[in-house]
């Protein structure tokens, strides 16, 4: 079912804004998904980091495996035993293309109760995955580029406005006009975090009140633990700046980096270029401010950061040169950068 094979030290990221985005997993509720035995525990989010608007990319975390998708299909990967299985688990299955969930382009995952929600072909229509079985959830009616899940609610982007859909009533109530989303939204605390195409980075109530302005020239916010974290745009750099939500004090956390960002943990995953100019995926830890190489050379887009998995997930289909590759496969990057183990599905 898997090949394995031990290599050494890898490569990252996740696709955000401009070029790649580094997805975090947060767990969640639970899915059903027959002979996968995937588990999610409950929180209050169907993803932590939210999602990007113009990179497709499956980002539904769980406790016991992350769900990555490809070219090739939709699979599961075990954070244990490394194996990859379809994401489908229907006995009998060929998992030849639909009505196997495995072989639909899905993307934007996110959990709620014992389903998936995701976007399909229709730009206009959520759907729902449960029990292996894939169909529609709500139809919109105008088209959307993407959503997060929060507690009972989805919080939908669009190119003109920002949408809430109560998932208990499915009832939608426009929360935002023309808000041209850079990067990621997030929810934490019952408000929004979102920037705008003006670069400017607000709070917002989840019913679209008290609308206020944090920062200017930032992109790609991400809440965790009471702080917001976001790139501050300087001339040719970045700055990943943290805003402490409870005092409002801000501060620089890394200067320079230039692609994206993922905090997971007391650990900060992101890509800078070295002296060289070369792309290069490091570790910074938030207690001992310890910088870490893991990676040169970096060019990758699909990458999964687990919160609770020692390893993190490379999905790597093209070359440096973004051509295309014949036996595309997964690298396996172990967080402390000692080894990555290739996984082809």
């Amino acid at each position: 079912m898997t090949k394995k094979c031990i290599i050494m030290i890898w490569s990252m990221i996740f696709s955000v804004y401009f070029c790649g985005c580094l997805i975090n997993v947060n767990d969640d509720a639970v899915l059903s998904v027959d002979s996968r035995n995937i588990k999610f525990q409950k929180s209050d989010y169907g993803n932590q980091i939210g999602n990007n608007s113009s990179v497709l990319m499956s980002q539904l975390p769980s406790a016991n495996g992350c769900i990555v998708r490809m070219f090739k299909g939709n699979y599961v990967i075990d954070y244990d035993s490394l194996e990859i299985n379809y994401l489908c688990g229907r006995l009998g299955c060929s998992h030849s293309g639909p009505p196997c969930i495995s072989r639909y382009s899905i993307c934007n995952l996110q959990s709620y109760e014992n389903m998936i929600l995701c976007k399909n072909a229709s730009y206009t229509t959520i759907y729902s995955i449960e029990n292996n079985v894939m169909k529609p959830y709500i139809n919109l009616e105008k088209d959307f580029e993407y959503f997060i899940r929060y507690k009972d609610y989805l919080i939908v982007v669009s190119t003109n406005n920002m949408l809430r859909v109560d998932l208990k009533t499915k009832e939608v109530l426009e929360i935002n006009q023309k808000p041209g989303l850079v990067g990621n939204i997030n929810c934490y605390n019952d408000k929004i975090y979102f920037c705008e195409q003006d670069f400017y980075l607000y709070e917002m109530e989840l019913n679209g009140s008290n609308k206020r302005l944090l920062a200017k020239q930032a992109v790609k916010p991400q809440a965790v633990d009471s702080a917001l974290y976001y790139l501050q745009i300087k001339e040719d750099n970045r700055n990943l700046m943290r805003i402490n939500l409870e005092t409002g004090e801000s501060e620089l956390i890394l200067d320079n980096v230039s692609g994206s960002y993922n905090v997971s943990g007391r650990d900060i995953f992101y890509i800078t270029e070295d002296r060289d100019g070369i792309p290069s995926l490091y570790k910074y830890n938030l207690d001992t401010s310890e910088i870490t190489l893991l990676k040169k050379d970096h060019h990758r887009l699909n990458l999964y950061v687990c919160d609770n998995s020692e390893w993190i997930f490379e999905v790597v289909e093209t070359d440096e040169t973004g051509t295309g590759i014949s036996n595309p496969y997964i690298n396996a990057i172990k967080k402390d950068g000692t080894e990555i183990v290739k996984i082809e599905p």
